[in-house]
């Protein structure tokens, strides 16, 4: 997952959902998943990057509706079965 954004106090709300949307994606066990950036304002959480399957999109876009928290997800997440060749 991506580095831990700098936020002011205010944020921290935001910073604890996007830590615990990227706890429970890595404990899905799907290697493209580390390579999801998630990003959380105010309950709305943005997933995006690139994964090797459309199954991978769709358990990544369920898990992260699943975390308590996420008000509205915003999906972002491109599928490249070229990735999965490489893998």
């Amino acid at each position: 997952m991506g580095q831990l954004k700098q936020r002011p106090p205010e944020h921290y709300q935001d910073l604890d959902l996007e830590n615990r949307v990227c706890r429970y994606l890595e404990s899905q066990h799907f290697p493209s998943f580390k390579k999801l950036s998630i990003d959380a304002e105010q309950g709305c959480v943005t997933v995006s990057g690139t994964v090797c399957s459309f199954y991978e999109r769709q358990v990544a876009v369920s898990s992260c509706q699943q975390v308590a928290g996420v008000l509205k997800l915003i999906d972002q997440i491109l599928v490249d079965e070229l990735l999965r060749q490489h893998s």
